[in-house]
């Protein structure tokens, strides 16, 4: 007995699988995106509850391919400047300036000049982070690259402030090594 399919038979078939797998496709685009959405706010949350504690510029970057989600990247770099947590020293202040002008350069679709040369650190962090999404650096968006020119700005300040600092102690007079301090 030789099974006989008509043509529209055949297309509904056709049609019906086409329907289930973008169906499918849909679902698990939704399952994922949902699933990455709640990692970053839970690690989030996680992170916003450690008391206060200082981190360098490197650390940042590190922190910063953790997140999956723009916004929690974002509120991240936000929350550490909030706190005042980033550690200003000169590595911090040159490894966020390179972050600033790369991510820039990306957002508006501009080259970076010939006298760029980023550090060793910030190249690998940038292949690492760009590994799976070349796009990833451009999608984090202008009220990131917000956030990163006012960290960058707070960094300035803290050293300026550090540098002014250092000038007055030199400035003070000593404190004798045979003080009563502890008796």
């Amino acid at each position: 007995m030789m099974l006989v399919l008509h043509y529209r038979s055949v297309m509904i078939l056709v049609y019906f699988m086409f329907i289930v797998v973008l169906f499918t496709y849909l679902f698990y685009n939704f399952i994922v995106t949902t699933w990455i959405l709640l990692s970053d706010i839970m690690k989030f949350r996680h992170w916003r509850k450690i008391p206060i504690m200082q981190v360098t510029a490197e650390e940042l970057l590190h922190l910063l391919c953790l997140y999956h989600s723009t916004e929690y990247s974002r509120r991240l770099v936000a929350t550490i400047r909030e706190r005042n947590s980033l550690i200003a020293s000169d590595a911090s202040e040159n490894l966020i300036n390179e972050l600033a002008l790369k991510l820039d350069s990306e957002i508006r679709s501009k080259p970076l000049t010939s006298d760029f040369a980023a550090s060793e650190l910030f190249r690998s962090w940038m292949e690492k982070y760009t590994r799976n999404d070349k796009l990833r650096l451009k999608n984090l968006g202008m009220e990131f690259l917000d956030e990163i020119y006012i960290t960058l700005e707070q960094i300035r300040s803290k050293r300026k402030g550090t540098d002014t600092d250092l000038r007055n102690a030199h400035n003070r007079p000593a404190v004798s090594s045979s003080s009563d301090c502890g008796r």
